[in-house]
């Protein structure tokens, strides 16, 4: 796998990185949060993310999965934490407990994992919009092999495609809307075989990726 394990300090992750936190016990489907800062060793303060204008709130020892995608390091990271402090003064911030290591996976070879992750197609043919059900069998931040495809849905080498899925990770349920141009047309066992790059993908689809990608392979241990 093309994944190390570091400390949180050898990332060097600047202030004003984003993230997205996964709060235990707290329904929203994915929170997005900033890096202020840290003290090496002692914690790492977080903005506190917000619900209809205002910060939620979270009590102390709460269980939160970090997640972040960084341009610098070529990759998308995970780590387990928990909140040690949250406050509102001077402004609506948390510390997070230092992680014992930070799972981080670079995107120029990206992790891939077996799956079998049901998906709709969208695209054109002949100038005419169709969607047509899938089903994905190995996916990565990069790209995805797509099976199972019926019979009269016709695809060409660099046809643009869009894979909509429902996918689980840490227990919260998203839909993902990837746009990706066939780079391969295979014949199968079950019928046609499509190798598809993914194109335009903004940040937090990445990080949603490369999370689901992560989840596939190991419990986020760190």
């Amino acid at each position: 796998m093309d994944e190390k394990l570091l400390r949180f300090e050898e990332l060097r992750l600047q202030p004003g990185q984003r993230l997205q936190l996964d709060i235990s016990d707290y329904s929203a489907s994915r929170d997005s949060s900033t890096l202020l800062g840290y003290n090496q060793g002692q914690s790492i303060i977080v903005s506190t993310p917000q619900h209809n204008g205002a910060a939620i709130k979270v009590t102390k020892d709460t269980d939160v999965t970090v997640r972040f995608f960084s341009q610098t390091l070529n990759g998308a990271g995970a780590f387990k934490s928990k909140v040690l402090h949250s406050s509102t003064l001077p402004y609506p911030h948390m510390h997070l407990s230092m992680p014992d290591g930070v799972v981080l996976g670079e995107v120029r070879r990206a992790l891939r994992a077996k799956v079998s992750l049901a998906t709709a197609i969208v695209y054109q043919f002949r100038d005419e919009p169709c969607k047509v059900p899938a089903c994905i069998t190995d996916i990565s931040v990069m790209g995805a092999r797509v099976e199972r495809l019926p019979e009269y849905a016709q695809f060409d080498d660099n046809h643009e495609i869009t894979l909509i899925s429902r996918i689980e990770v840490s227990g919260v349920d998203c839909t993902v809307r990837v746009k990706g141009i066939v780079r391969n047309v295979s014949d199968g066992k079950q019928g046609r075989i499509l190798g598809v790059e993914f194109v335009e993908v903004d940040d937090p689809t990445r990080v949603l990726l490369h999370g689901y990608t992560l989840s596939q392979m190991l419990d986020f241990a760190c």
